[in-house]
């Protein structure tokens, strides 16, 4: 296609021109750089709640890592990104893919990358787990005729936009001093630009609506990470992402059936998967490790650490 006669960069080549670009550029500017390195020992999957553990807040220093999470996308996406770097031959040691809270409707979100062709072989494989997904029903099947019909022709029309050619150019040529770029790392994380002095910015806790959407392809999406381990020798580490803690105290009991009866599947399916899956920690905002800026994005370092336990037992000498 068109949008491809320009390849990008890899990441380390210029981190903050690339981290201008959107979200699909990101994605392959990213990809590219797991495919130019030698496999890493661990990789990071997710969106902006993964995306400020760098190898700094991992603090394992013999342990070869990188943070492919893109802001904005969701778990399923993270899905398609592992496959497309075991394809390559570049699975990692460890693969930790962080799960969006249920709260939040994240993790079920569609796919941005990568380009058709290759996500219309994603969306036939999709096709299949809605024949064979156990929890199914018919508004699942309306929705996807949705996403073919009407979501997948403006993703299309947005790749053969003049602007992202533009932009793929600009990857190579652009100015490195750039104010989106400047907090990125070549390890592929973001570092936060404003810390705040107290959680939230010492604003009340927030008690937003609590939403609901369906997950019916959880399963078939959890059977594609268990063929990854199985095929690559990859271990899988699942996490559901931390909220707030005085934000998870309201929202946890309040869950509705569709998304309480999410989180049992998600860890049901991991279990029978061989899979290794773990819920929300608890962290708290202190002044040594960093505050809460929202209700839905851990301070770093402390995210880092707990990263870090979830992935240590793969690696005896650290």
């Amino acid at each position: 296609m068109a949008v491809t006669l320009i390849p990008v960069p890899p990441f380390k080549a210029n981190a903050a021109r690339i981290s201008c670009a959107g979200r699909q550029l990101l994605f392959e500017s990213k990809q590219k750089q797991l495919s130019m390195d030698t496999p890493y020992d661990v990789v990071a999957f997710g969106n902006s709640r993964i995306l400020g553990v760098g190898e700094q807040e991992l603090d394992m220093p013999d342990v070869h890592y990188f943070n492919m999470a893109v802001g904005g996308t969701s778990f399923r996406q993270s899905v398609a990104m592992l496959e497309m770097v075991a394809r390559q031959g570049k699975a990692p040691k460890v693969a930790i893919l962080s799960f969006d809270h249920v709260s939040l409707i994240y993790a079920q979100l569609p796919y941005e990358y990568p380009l058709p062709p290759e996500r219309w072989r994603l969306l036939a494989g999709d096709l299949g787990g809605l024949f064979s997904g156990p929890y199914v029903v018919g508004p699942d099947w309306r929705k996807f005729r949705q996403r073919l019909f009407v979501d997948e022709p403006g993703f299309l029309a947005r790749t053969l936009n003049f602007y992202i050619l533009r932009d793929r150019l600009l990857m190579w040529l652009g100015d490195r001093d750039t104010p989106c770029g400047i907090a990125w790392r070549p390890d592929g994380s973001r570092q936060s630009s404003a810390v705040p002095s107290a959680d939230l910015y010492g604003a009340p806790v927030p008690h937003p609506p609590l939403y609901d959407d369906r997950y019916p392809l959880l399963e078939h999406d959890l059977d594609r990470l268990a063929a990854i381990q199985q095929a690559a020798g990859t271990r899988i580490v699942v996490y559901e992402s931390p909220v707030y803690p005085p934000f998870a105290d309201y929202a946890n009991p309040r869950l509705n059936p569709e998304m309480s009866g999410q989180r049992e599947r998600l860890f049901a399916g991991c279990k029978a998967r061989g899979l290794d899956c773990h819920p929300s920690p608890l962290i708290p905002g202190t002044a040594e490790d960093g505050f809460w800026p929202d209700a839905v994005h851990a301070p770093a370092k402390p995210l880092g650490r707990w990263v870090a336990q979830l992935v240590r037992p793969y690696f005896k000498s650290n």
